[in-house]
């Protein structure tokens, strides 16, 4: 069954466009920051996502499946292989799962209520912030370094 979804999803990721205002965040974020991305998905998928959209330069690690089947644990691969401190990260997320698993490493959590799960379901986990548009967490973050 895992399998089969996996095909799926795979054919679905061919035909994902990366939506301009993301972009162009992320594109902003990541002259500021080390953007990395801690997901349950494949590489495979992300990275022909990334490429199909001409997208491969804006992160810096890519912690998929392959690497860890926890995010806690892919939380601490990264924090070991770039010698970060959990204080200085924040992580955005969609659903209520990652901001648990975020909380079990002591890492705070924008979560955003236009993703997977919706706000109530979000607010079961206490994240740190919730957000309603994507353009949000540019001045979270700035506000946070200041």
């Amino acid at each position: 069954m895992r399998k089969k979804f996996r095909e799926l999803e795979h054919e679905a990721f061919k035909e994902l466009k990366i939506e301009r205002l993301i972009r162009q965040e992320l594109e902003v974020l990541a002259k500021e920051f080390d953007l990395h991305i801690i997901t349950s998905n494949t590489r495979k998928n992300l990275d022909m996502y990334f490429e199909n959209n001409n997208f491969t330069h804006i992160f810096k690690h890519i912690l998929a499946e392959e690497e860890h089947a926890s995010k806690t644990e892919k939380f601490r691969i990264l924090f070991e292989k770039e010698d970060l401190n959990m204080n200085n990260c924040t992580f955005i997320t969609d659903t209520l799962g990652d901001i648990l698993e975020a909380k079990q490493v002591s890492v705070k959590t924008i979560a955003v209520d236009y993703g997977y799960h919706e706000r109530e379901r979000l607010e079961k986990g206490r994240p740190w912030k919730i957000i309603s548009d994507f353009k949000e967490i540019r001045k979270i973050v700035n506000d946070i370094q200041d």
